[in-house]
């Protein structure tokens, strides 16, 4: 067996012990991955205002100040604890941008990009081939159970999933694989994490793949020839599309929102209209201080448990945004997002630029249908955006220019 191959499958095993063990309880309302989250945040905050030898772009900069905001609320007080925790969710994000940034150079950051989805994709197969249980059950709709894999739901699973299968999928057009082996090895893999992500039943997971890769393969020049090949794509996927409507059930309901068990139907979006409702009641029943600021995440799922008899948040990042950190919160977001959409838009004369718009607009998508910030979903994307910078530091290398905005 080869050496690099050895190294691969030696790397996969301590990743899947360490995603797999994540979800298990170890007493006190606490999870084994806190015990090692929280210690590498600290480091990651300790290194990068430590040791950092570039400057930070704005975006990360809106992330550190979104991040202290979250601690001022109307419910600071009572939620202190809660506000501290969510709040460091916000900081995965940069600081890993600003770390890849200052630790990794370009080859060693394509490959560990690479390396880590195709590892992603391969934590389903013991789950999915060989009848191992999963650490978190998925919803069940009657008729299936959504599929979780290693991860705590099935809307983490659906979402890593499409970043993943996107990262494939641009290796494969910028040329990356070429052993014919190589080739044949990620072709299963994109197999394996379409059919994952299409288990799995959450719908966000799918809208983000096909948003993906409309961005990753439209052409930049459309000719006669380039809307054939669109309209017969689109009519494959039509023709998918409306065969698994036919002839698979479960999937007909999901679409649809019908209860399986009654074959009522639902309301549309699994109740999401009735959570932004809420939500957006309580924020506009405040005073000026929690219009300004919010009420907290404790806050929002409160109402929203005393109106449905759930603790649920609004399944919107946006309105959830503005729920628990009020207008101010909310705008520091929106800001953060378009800043780090002019920086990708300043580089786009680079070779991952397709990707990194890919991965902002599924961002756009996944907080515009469910929200919040991902561990694991927020690492790939700092990779990502710091892939862009070192391949535009690489290009205006020859004039000596460094370009941060």
């Amino acid at each position: 067996m080869p050496i690099k191959l050895k190294r691969y499958i030696l790397l996969f095993i301590p990743f899947f012990m360490l995603l797999y063990s994540e979800n298990i309880n170890i007493g006190g309302g606490m999870k084994i991955s806190q015990l090692w989250k929280m210690p590498l945040l600290a480091y990651l905050i300790y290194y990068v205002f430590q040791y950092r030898r570039k400057s930070s772009p704005d975006w990360t900069k809106m992330y550190y100040w979104l991040s202290l905001k979250h601690l001022i609320n109307g419910e600071m007080c009572k939620s202190l604890v809660s506000n501290i925790q969510d709040g460091l969710t916000f900081l995965f994000l940069p600081l890993s941008y600003n770390y890849f940034q200052n630790k990794l150079k370009t080859i060693s950051l394509q490959k560990c990009i690479l390396c880590v989805c195709q590892y992603f994709i391969l934590t389903n197969i013991p789950f999915l081939f060989f009848g191992m249980e999963s650490n978190q059950e998925g919803i069940d709709y009657g008729d299936f159970k959504c599929f979780t894999g290693i991860f705590q739901n099935q809307h983490a699973m659906s979402v890593i999933m499409a970043i993943c299968i996107m990262v494939v999928l641009y290796n494969y057009k910028s040329g990356t694989f070429k052993d014919w082996k190589v080739k044949l090895y990620n072709i299963f893999l994109l197999g394996l994490g379409v059919y994952a992500m299409y288990l799995g039943f959450a719908r966000t997971g799918w809208v983000m793949c096909v948003i993906g890769i409309c961005i990753l393969f439209f052409p930049k020049d459309l000719q006669a020839k380039q809307w054939m090949r669109i309209a017969s794509l689109c009519i494959v996927l039509g023709s998918v599309f409306a065969y698994m409507m036919v002839s698979n059930k479960a999937f007909h309901d999901r679409i649809l929102d019908i209860n399986s068990a009654t074959g009522k139907k639902k309301e549309m979006g699994s109740g999401r209209g009735t959570l932004i409702a809420n939500a957006i009641e309580l924020y506009t029943s405040g005073n000026y201080f929690e219009l300004a600021f919010g009420y907290s995440m404790v806050g929002l799922k409160e109402y929203e448990r005393q109106k449905i008899g759930k603790p649920l948040f609004a399944h919107n990042g946006f309105v959830t945004l503005l729920a628990t950190d009020g207008a101010i919160g909310l705008l520091m977001e929106i800001l953060a997002m378009l800043l780090l959409l002019r920086f990708i838009h300043r580089r786009r004369n680079c070779p991952t630029y397709r990707l990194a718009v890919s991965s902002w607009v599924m961002n756009l998508s996944f907080q515009l249908t469910q929200g919040g910030h991902i561990f694991h979903y927020d690492i790939l994307y700092a990779m990502i955006y710091c892939l862009l910078q070192f391949e535009y530091e690489e290009m205006n290398a020859e004039t000596n220019q460094q370009y941060v905005i």
